[in-house]
């Protein structure tokens, strides 16, 4: 197995030096369990913009946070990935939101369980606030953190989705130096297609596949105010149809 721990480490090494020169705050994050991640049978990346929460010091590690459970109550961030991973995981083909899927992300040992499976990756390594200015996002990210993304994303290069949590990510992923060094293919604007949900709600969702098969979403963020249930299903059914069915 690929020696993630220690490839993160000489990546976060280099990081912290270049950013502590800047005076800036740090938050760690990556693959929340190696063995995991290599058994799970769609490998899930979510690319978010920044952390939020967590002690004010450099260090502070998102993956161990993940890792036990992620245990903040009132963080639906989590609660909802869990659940997002659970669906796709299981192999039960009947999921009653209230019932079965529900209780995933509200159970310390369930989320603790599925969160197991996902990498995290943080476009900021410097923790925010609830809210975020997307072209504040967009500057800060260009100006501090473009080139290390290709680098850390490099690492985890057997990923299936690269889900891309909230507006403004997908742009920061999308610039032209960035794209190119992490992927080793020119980005092309005219290969974004539609997934539209079949079921009783309408939902349109963007998604991109790379040459080598990789696939980016434009996803919602997992906190965002529409209904968990609906996010669930959208999430499961578009992975399920662009990723496990399209071999």
């Amino acid at each position: 197995m690929k020696d993630y721990r220690k490839e993160e480490a000489a990546f976060f090494e280099a990081l912290r030096k270049d950013l502590s020169q800047k005076g800036i705050l740090f938050f760690t994050d990556g693959i929340v369990d190696p063995e995991s991640w290599e058994k799970a049978k769609v490998k899930c990346l979510f690319l978010l913009k920044e952390p939020v929460g967590g002690p004010n010091k450099n260090g502070f590690s998102l993956t161990s946070f993940l890792y036990n459970g992620a245990k903040k109550e009132e963080d639906k961030t989590w609660k909802n990935v869990a659940r997002w991973m659970y669906s796709v995981l299981t192999t039960e083909e009947h999921l009653p939101y209230k019932t079965k899927v529900k209780p995933v992300g509200d159970t310390p040992e369930l989320r603790k369980e599925y969160l197991k499976y996902i990498t995290v990756v943080n476009l900021k390594k410097q923790p925010g606030g609830s809210t975020t200015r997307t072209e504040e996002l967009k500057k800060q990210f260009e100006k501090y953190y473009a080139e290390w993304l290709p680098q850390q994303l490099r690492i985890y290069d057997n990923a299936d989705i690269i889900v891309c949590c909230g507006k403004g990510v997908v742009d920061c992923l999308t610039m032209k130096c960035v794209f190119c060094e992490t992927f080793g293919e020119s980005y092309d604007e005219a290969k974004w297609r539609w997934y539209e949900y079949p079921g009783t709600y309408k939902a349109k969702i963007r998604y991109y596949r790379l040459k080598k098969g990789l696939v980016i979403i434009d996803f919602w963020h997992p906190s965002a105010r529409i209904a968990g249930e609906k996010k669930n299903n959208v999430f499961k059914n578009m992975v399920k149809e662009l990723i496990q069915y399209h071999t």
